[in-house]
């Protein structure tokens, strides 16, 4: 868990494109086997070309040894219509298997706000995605508070009974990292926060920290 050997052969193992949809760019994936069909599946952030505007979406890929990876054509996930909390762009998709059901958690992004918010959705085959229609689950805080005015980049395991959530929060490249837990996913406590704060300036961690991952 400390000392790590790069896939020297197949790196990078996900690539942009070939579809117009993340022909810009891929990144921040959530990964999990998948006993039923042998198959890693991998669920990732893609969109257009950057130089233009395009919105965010979240894609599919499968894998049967986590290298090479096979991606689907289209999105798994959009964001949602225009007006909406997400209509911009959906993006740092975490996914937990509970029950056989999957559930994602996701930034949503509304296009021209100055804020981001946390959504919830479903699914039960690991193909189709229904939104939690209580979304946004997890939202900024008030004015004067740690997590105001952006909500990013949640990590979420189940320890059996609960779900627990950590999430970067703050203004935009000055970010803190906060905790949450939920019963069932949708409604959400949060914790007294910040739990992990950045250091004095100058250091490697004094501008922000960003939500990594937490295992159990």
């Amino acid at each position: 868990g400390v000392n790590w050997t790069k896939d020297a052969l197949n790196n990078p193992v996900l690539t942009a494109g070939p579809s117009p949809w993340d022909a810009g760019w891929v990144t921040f994936v959530s990964v999990l086997f998948n006993p039923t069909d042998s198959l890693f599946h991998m669920w990732y952030s893609g969109r257009g070309d950057p130089d233009e505007y395009h919105p965010i979406y979240i894609g599919h890929a499968t894998s049967l040894d986590g290298s090479l990876w096979t991606k689907d054509m289209e999105p798994t996930l959009g964001p949602g219509v225009l007006g909406s909390w997400d209509d911009d762009a959906i993006i740092h998709p975490t996914v937990v298997l509970v029950n056989d059901t999957l559930h994602m958690w996701y930034d949503g992004y509304r296009f021209g706000s100055d804020y981001s918010q946390i959504g919830h959705a479903i699914s039960v085959d690991w193909q189709t995605w229904q939104k939690d229609p209580a979304n946004p689950v997890l939202t900024a805080g008030a004015q004067q508070d740690w997590d105001y005015p952006w909500l990013r980049a949640s990590h979420v395991f189940h320890d059996g009974l609960r779900f627990h959530l950590f999430y970067t929060g703050g203004i935009h490249k000055e970010y803190d990292i906060g905790y949450a837990f939920s019963n069932n996913g949708t409604n959400w406590i949060k914790y007294p926060n910040p739990v992990m704060t950045k250091v004095s300036p100058g250091s490697w961690e004094g501008a922000s920290l960003f939500t990594g991952s937490v295992l159990m």
